[in-house]
């Protein structure tokens, strides 16, 4: 939803599938708007290495509240870094 678009497309499920399974997404442009912060938690979310990923959700927790610190972005804050896409 960050992109904008779905990261793997295909002409059935299965072939969406396999791309999930055996592809790396594509990277994010720099010119999306997303914070670098912001991509290098994604990046590690769609690890396809296991070791590689997160651990557990509160490591991933502890990054998203780091990022929002780094941003100034209050928990109560309703601003969004891009707005939401429709499918």
């Amino acid at each position: 939803m960050l992109a904008g678009k779905r990261p793997f497309e295909g002409q059935t499920d299965h072939h969406v599938i396999v791309g999930i399974l055996e592809q790396d997404p594509p990277p994010f442009h720099a010119g999306a708007g997303i914070p670098p912060e912001v991509v290098s938690i994604l990046d590690k979310c769609l690890e396809k290495r296991r070791e590689r990923r997160y651990s557990n959700a509160g490591d991933l927790l502890d990054d998203l509240r780091a990022v929002r610190r780094v941003l100034n972005l209050s928990s109560a804050s309703r601003r969004t870094l891009l707005p939401l896409p429709r499918y």
